[in-house]
């Protein structure tokens, strides 16, 4: 999906991320849709550390709300 926020730009945005501000465009706009898209966090599991590992826990909970 692409959003738009203060007609300022127009970007792709994870709708969890999404502002009461905001307005969804699409094929109304003449938009394409956009495919579906993969995250991932690339951690280093042979020597984590306590400070790295909690970062990674605080990002991964952001992408759940």
């Amino acid at each position: 999906m692409a959003v738009v926020s203060a007609g300022l730009a127009v970007t792709a945005q994870l709708e969890s991320l999404i502002t009461p501000d905001m307005r969804i465009l699409g094929e109304a706009e003449d938009l394409p849709l956009l495919p579906e898209a993969c995250i991932m966090l690339v951690r280093n599991l042979h020597n984590p550390s306590p400070i790295t590992e909690c970062l990674a826990e605080h990002i991964v909970e952001g992408f759940k709300l």
